[in-house]
């Protein structure tokens, strides 16, 4: 399945990625929004929210939400997330 900018995705298990130098754990299930597609959709810009109560980079629990942006392969999401 391939996705367009602006779709939103779950991923389709826990990742770690790194943004600006700062290492971010994304839960398995985590939705994001697709805001660029790389290469015929061979990977995907994907911001997510990480909402109070994720995992910071020091493994602290978040009490604010955090922005992030990862590059994910489509075997890393598992779906379209439902419009809400």
């Amino acid at each position: 399945m391939s996705y367009a900018e602006l779709d939103t995705i779950r991923t389709s298990g826990p990742l770690t990625v790194t943004d600006d130098g700062t290492t971010h754990h994304i839960p398995a299930g985590t939705e994001g929004t697709v805001v660029y597609v790389h290469d015929r959709a061979a990977a995907y810009e994907v911001e997510f929210v990480l909402a109070p109560g994720s995992y910071g980079p020091n493994d602290e629990i978040l009490d604010y939400p955090v922005e992030c942006l990862a590059t994910l392969t489509p075997d890393q999401i598992t779906e379209r997330a439902p419009d809400a």
